[in-house]
């Protein structure tokens, strides 16, 4: 049995004969794992003796030896510097190439005027201008910036009439060079009230904007950066301004400089700015595609700003397609309270009771129906202005009891009357009156329809005029 260095004595004679330089180009070295580049530079140690032979590779040293270094110890974390004679160190790429590039991709995708939500044209090369700084610091090569790109403006497209060019741009940053800092900004920037501190609220610093953003940078800097930091926060003789200097001393300062272009008062005059608390979410939703948008928080805002009839029409091809989950977690997360004016909370009120009469009363706008129903909610949209007349409002919620499309919302009604029995003074109607409208949609269904079907019996349901025992046993 020949030897392996006889073998390699055959290959070797072999490639004498040829009689030419052989080169063997090895590129992307740096996107394998540990174990791989080691196997290759054992590959390229076994075989580069042999005669007119040459091996070429383009790799990323620094990176490659960072990769061997997470798994091995720093003896093996210098194995480039053992396999190779000559090393050529490839000058960095003029950053003004990079910003070049990237601005001839975005204008030739969307031109050079943009127009938004707001139909204000703004200019997509003085806009790049402002974030030339933040492009230059965190896209480094041509490889970096098409990657970037390929994710960036095919999303951008589909969300280019609602959010903020600058703002996605920045953020889609931070989530192609630090996706874990992008996922904690996605859930610490405005967390459930539940986690704020009582003190924040008590103060009134929960909606404030710079507020939020000093605790995300805390947070940021405990989960990325510093975890013994919060034992700084235990100091009793530590400042705010000192705690605050020493986040941002313990802070990446290219991912600091991004969030504070972000997250500011000047930006968060538009209404559309991610530092809004209601088209915060919007800036997080993924879509690739057009039928991905359509399942988006962001298609559905768009939807719901249409003219009421066009938006019953995409509604029943959701519902047709038996696709409202979606739909029914926007309506879910959306707050009636942000909606701009009456007219729009009006709007969609009457949608609401659309949606709830074709999905037989789903949870989802049931929940958001017996809202406005309650004295405390009510209140609160006079208070910031939704609600103007209290009497005008009233009668609005109750012709939709009995005057609703495309039938009678008798299952909400139900439901309706059932809340009220049981906490009668949360509520901005009687027990009777809302009994007297029930019975009303009985009488009148009677009237219309003579010989008896299911609705008749679906309609008396809702005539609640008890509720007894622990289950709750209808009385009618």
């Amino acid at each position: 049995m020949l030897g392996i260095e006889h073998e390699k004595d055959i290959i070797n004679q072999s490639i004498q004969r040829i009689d030419k330089i052989i080169v063997v180009i090895i590129d992307d070295l740096d996107r394998l794992l540990a174990d791989e580049i080691i196997e290759v530079f054992k590959i390229i140690d076994g075989t580069a003796s042999f005669s007119n032979t040459v091996f070429l590779t383009a790799f990323d040293k620094e990176h490659v030896n960072k990769i061997i270094d997470e798994k091995y110890t720093n003896e093996d974390s210098l194995f480039s510097d053992k396999f190779f004679n000559v090393e050529i160190f490839l000058p960095a790429i003029p950053k003004t190439i990079i910003y070049n590039f990237i601005e001839e991709v975005l204008t030739d995708t969307f031109g050079n005027k943009i127009i938004n939500s707001d139909e204000i044209q703004f200019d997509l090369r003085k806009e790049l201008i402002d974030l030339k700084f933040h492009i230059e610091n965190n896209i480094k090569t041509l490889r970096d910036a098409k990657r970037f790109l390929n994710s960036f403006h095919n999303q951008f497209y589909l969300v280019k009439d609602i959010l903020v060019f600058k703002e996605y741009f920045l953020l889609s940053l931070i989530k192609y060079r630090y996706y874990n800092i992008y996922l904690t900004i996605q859930t610490e920037m405005f967390p459930s009230i539940q986690f704020v501190d009582i003190n924040a609220l008590h103060n009134r610093q929960f909606d404030d904007l710079n507020f939020r953003l000093d605790s995300l940078l805390r947070t940021i800097v405990v989960k990325h950066f510093k975890s013994d930091f919060l034992d700084y926060g235990h100091d009793v003789n530590k400042s705010i301004g000192g705690e605050k200097q020493k986040v941002e001393e313990n802070i990446d300062k290219s991912i600091l400089s991004i969030l504070k272009a972000l997250f500011n008062d000047f930006n968060i005059q538009n209404p559309n700015s991610i530092g809004n608390r209601d088209m915060f979410d919007f800036y997080f939703d993924e879509n690739d595609n057009v039928d991905d948008y359509k399942n988006t928080a962001v298609y559905f805002k768009m939807l719901f700003d249409k003219e009421e009839k066009d938006i019953k029409k995409e509604i029943n091809l959701y519902i047709t397609d038996n696709d409202v989950i979606r739909l029914l977690e926007f309506i879910k997360k959306r707050k009636i309270e942000l909606l701009k004016n009456k007219n729009s909370l009006f709007k969609y009120i009457n949608l609401l009771f659309y949606i709830n009469v074709k999905l037989d009363n789903d949870a989802t706008t049931c929940e958001k129906l017996l809202y406005l129903y309650r004295n405390d909610f009510v209140e609160k949209l006079k208070t910031i202005g939704l609600v103007e007349n209290l009497d005008v409002f009233k009668l609005f919620v109750k012709e939709k009891l009995h005057n609703s499309t495309p039938f009678y919302p008798y299952l909400f009604i139900k439901d309706l009357l059932a809340n009220i029995i049981d906490h009668g003074n949360l509520y901005i109607f009687s027990k009777e009156e809302i009994l007297e409208i029930a019975i009303n949609n009985f009488n009148q269904y009677l009237d219309k329809n003579s010989i008896y079907n299911v609705k008749h019996y679906d309609l008396l349901l809702s005539c609640i005029t008890d509720l007894i025992g622990d289950r709750g046993q209808i009385i009618l």
